[in-house]
């Protein structure tokens, strides 16, 4: 909180829960013998940009493929984590745009027809990105 110029440009720094100040805009400070300070309530930092996937797009390797794959969307670059149930994922490269991710053997070992990773950014829900692992084939054998 800011006194302004009419008391000398001191700065009166109050740590209270958001949630009691809402509504409030300006805070009223009183010392015995002194003149009252009025102060505006600076309004709380935005939150974080939350990344998002574009929608129905359709990711999938084949059984036992650990290359990277890429997800595209919005604000990707606000990832800061990419999980498999419990186990991180390596993120290759990130963009506002993209974001590849490497694959690992236990995500790919057996075919799975739809499987989500978790993407976490600072202060937003994870974003749940689908992936499927195509079972492979056996070069000579026919399928049935």
């Amino acid at each position: 909180m800011d006194r302004g110029s009419r008391s000398g440009g001191k700065t009166l720094e109050v740590d209270v829960p958001t949630k009691l100040l809402k509504g409030v805009n300006h805070i009223l400070l009183i010392k015995a013998g002194e003149e009252p300070l009025v102060a505006d309530i600076p309004k709380p930092d935005p939150p974080p940009v939350a990344p998002s996937l574009d929608k129905d797009q359709k990711v999938s390797v084949v059984q036992n493929d650990v290359k990277p794959v890429t997800f595209k969307g919005e604000h990707l670059d606000q990832v800061t984590r990419v999980l498999f149930d419990k186990t991180p994922l390596r993120i290759v490269s990130q963009e506002d745009k993209q974001i590849v991710v490497s694959l690992s053997a236990a995500l790919t070992a057996r075919p799975r027809g739809s499987v989500q990773l978790q993407m976490l950014s600072d202060g937003n829900d994870p974003v749940l990105a689908d992936l499927s692992v195509i079972a492979a084939t056996v070069p000579g054998k026919k399928g049935k």
